[in-house]
């Protein structure tokens, strides 16, 4: 059968329909709700946040089943964010935590060599606390700051010295341990 304009506005006409249908029947049922807790003696205030409670709870639950593991890591962040909001009432910048790794995440750019090879932008363990936190150096500044092909690197970061996410503090750096492992760790 072939699909035109006609028919194909024929049928999401009759699915309108059936969706009204639907939400008709899913407000008289939360009506039916309400008048059995109104009869109970709840206050209207008490009948509307059980309404309102009862609604997250099903999208909750719809979330919880279609998939658990993004629903709860959700839930995490947004604890997070609250915890946050609570015991910080300055509203001072606060780090957030860095967005998972994805595939379709264009790669950081790699540094070039003087002959123009990729060289990958890791600091040696020795380098780390040269020069301050996402800050410009100069080579003269800083000596001993990583070098790629002779040329010193002009930007580094003092891992040392970063916030921890989502608190107070700084996160020390194993020196055995590379920056990618650790973000992959922690």
């Amino acid at each position: 059968m072939t699909i035109t304009r006609r028919t194909l506005h024929d049928e999401i006409w009759r699915l309108d329909d059936e969706l009204a249908e639907i939400q008709s029947a899913k407000k008289a049922a939360f009506d039916a709700y309400r008048e059995q807790l109104e009869a109970d003696g709840q206050d209207k205030r008490a009948v509307r946040d059980e309404i309102g409670a009862f609604k997250k709870a099903e999208r909750k639950f719809r979330a919880l089943e279609k998939d658990a593991d993004a629903a709860l890591e959700l839930d995490a962040l947004v604890d997070e964010i609250v915890e946050e909001l609570r015991h910080n009432p300055s509203g001072t910048p606060v780090a957030t935590r860095a967005p998972a790794p994805r595939a379709t995440r264009t790669p950081e750019p790699a540094a070039r060599n003087a002959s123009g090879e990729a060289v990958p932008c890791q600091a040696p363990p020795a380098t780390r606390g040269a020069a301050s936190s996402l800050s410009p150096t100069a080579a003269s500044e800083a000596p001993d700051l990583p070098a790629v092909g002779g040329e010193p690197v002009p930007y580094a970061v003092d891992v040392n010295r970063l916030p921890l996410v989502g608190g107070a503090g700084s996160l020390p750096i194993p020196d055995d341990l590379s920056i990618p492992e650790f973000l992959r760790r922690y």
